[in-house]
């Protein structure tokens, strides 16, 4: 399950990373999770020409082609990762750019991560 690298995380983000994309159970991986700083977040978004709706910002971006998920390592929050990690994923499993696709396979990865943590607290 840890056929993907993490590139420019502190150990305890790639440690969270690693451990909520296990619970996710993805059948489809990424090949790289990426965190940059923001300044290079932004150069990404634009290099890959990322369309996101109108007014909305984004922490978290894939590129369908290499597999990769970027993460702006500036913007990054703890408790909301998995949530937005679970998405990008979404677009993995469909092989789609379209938000609606992967905010619908995003639920049953959400779904999971809720019962983990509900199995972990006393």
């Amino acid at each position: 399950m840890n056929s993907y690298v993490v590139q420019g995380a502190t150990p305890q983000q790639e440690a969270l990373v690693r451990s909520q994309i296990q619970i996710m159970q993805p059948s489809v991986l990424p090949l790289r999770v990426v965190f940059v700083p923001h300044w290079k977040f932004l150069d990404n978004t634009r290099i890959f020409q990322l369309h996101a709706p109108m007014g909305c910002t984004s922490a978290l971006f894939t590129h369908l082609a290499s597999r990769t998920v970027f993460i702006d390592a500036d913007r990054y929050f703890d408790e909301s990762l998995g949530y937005w990690l679970a998405h990008e994923l979404g677009h993995l499993l469909t092989n789609s750019l379209k938000e609606q696709d992967a905010e619908k396979a995003a639920k049953e990865f959400r779904k999971r991560l809720k019962e983990a943590m509900k199995h972990d607290q006393p």
